[in-house]
């Protein structure tokens, strides 16, 4: 899969622009307590929802199970993309067997999606036909498997530090304040959207089906932040909500968006970073406890 799996039973602090938080892992290696329960709301993103610069205590899922009382489990990971996240919500499906499945996009996930997948995944989705998951799920439960090649990983890592400590800093130009960041780019310009939005309807719809099959709801939930944290990202914004609706009604999942609880909210992002504070991920419960109801049988 060329993907990164995060260790299970592992804490270690986290810092980035200035913010600081612990990670730790439960026994699948997700960002929940001990025990917490995997077989109501699933979630999936990336470090949005994660929680990236805030602690457990101040996530989306921890708001939904202690102010909303709705059993929320966490898969989302730091830096993922719907290639991930369908991996995962397979390995999911196959074994946890949740009531629901929550999939949320942000606007730097088509960029993202060119940076870990060749051209002829994207356009080919080898995930959906071509992964033999049970293999996948033994490997990723066990961790241990590549121990032999610990020391080389810190071997390298070590090397590695040592060369950018003694490596002069490389010289940046100055941004250019009317060029685009390169997440709208990805949406903005039509021959990078296209493929990725082939891949959006392809995977989106086999996960749904593959969802509906087993009796467990599908919502999308499309992270827009308005121009908040990146300025000029409305259209872009609106064409992945749209991509996002057709999608949606093609295959029968609800989907979502947050631009109205996000603004004139600039307390909901973290200073100098964009990602969601605990007010953001709070908003974000309300808004999720709001409108992804309980399945008709609670």
């Amino acid at each position: 899969t060329r993907m990164n799996f995060m260790r299970p039973d592992f804490a270690a602090r986290g810092h980035w622009n200035g913010h600081e938080w612990l990670h730790r892992t439960d026994a699948d290696g997700f960002r929940n307590p001990p025990g917490t329960a995997s077989d109501g709301l699933l979630l999936f993103g990336d470090s949005m929802i994660y929680g990236h610069g805030v602690e457990e205590e101040e996530t989306v899922a921890h708001f939904l199970r202690s102010e909303h009382g709705r059993a929320a489990y966490s898969m989302a990971r730091q830096g993922d993309t719907l290639f991930q996240e369908y991996v995962l919500a397979r390995l999911a499906l196959a074994r946890l067997r949740p009531e629901q499945l929550l999939v949320f996009v942000f606007l730097n996930d088509f960029e993202d999606m060119t940076a870990y997948r060749k051209p002829e995944q994207i356009t080919g989705a080898p995930e959906i036909e071509h992964l033999d998951y049970a293999a996948l799920a033994a490997r990723v439960r066990d961790p241990e498997a590549d121990g032999l090649r610990k020391q080389y990983r810190r071997l390298r890592v070590w090397r590695l530090y040592e060369g950018l400590r003694k490596a002069p800093p490389a010289p940046t130009a100055a941004p250019d304040p009317d060029a685009l960041h390169p997440s709208l780019v990805s949406i903005l310009d039509d021959a990078r959207f296209a493929s990725v939005a082939d891949y959006y309807r392809r995977v989106l719809g086999d996960l749904a089906a593959r969802a509906r099959a087993q009796g467990i709801e599908l919502s999308v939930v499309l992270l827009d932040l308005g121009d908040e944290v990146i300025p000029k990202a409305i259209p872009a914004q609106d064409r992945l909500h749209a991509l996002l609706a057709e999608i949606g009604r093609e295959n029968e999942f609800r989907v979502l968006w947050t631009r109205s609880i996000y603004a004139g909210c600039p307390e909901c992002f973290l200073p100098g970073d964009g990602h969601l504070t605990r007010e953001g991920h709070r908003r974000l419960a309300a808004f999720v406890h709001r409108e992804v109801p309980l399945p008709a049988a609670h």
